[in-house]
């Protein structure tokens, strides 16, 4: 997606940048914008990461516990995940896309679903 700047100014709408532009001696400037469509979740073993753009790994911290999950007729245990950080924020915290968000978490709780099915 491009954006368009003139004097300080953004606008989505190229028109409206050159129209904004008419009568003065300002140009009309042209910023692609990246919209995180490069980004993706990695999981290796119990490690999750993204990756940047720049290619610089981005860990994704989180705690897994074995709860206890027993009921009346049988006893039970899994493997849970909570407490999802990037750079010490909680996920629900930052406004990153929703995709990302997704698949972040969906790389998390598939290391907690292999632990589970390992026992």
């Amino acid at each position: 997606m491009n954006i368009y700047e003139v004097n300080g100014q953004f606008y989505t709408d190229r028109n409206q940048a050159v129209i904004e532009a008419i009568g003065t001696h300002y140009a009309v400037k042209t910023h692609e914008l990246n919209d995180s469509e490069n980004m993706e979740s990695y999981r290796e073993h119990s490690d999750v990461y993204i990756e940047s753009e720049n290619e610089e790994r981005i860990d994704i911290d989180y705690d897994i516990d074995l709860v206890d999950n027993s009921d009346y007729f049988e006893e039970s245990q899994i493997w849970e995940v909570s407490n999802i950080k990037i750079k010490d924020k909680l996920i629900e915290l930052i406004d990153i896309d929703e995709d990302l968000k997704a698949a972040i978490l969906y790389d998390v709780e598939m290391v907690a679903e292999k632990k589970n099915d390992e026992k």
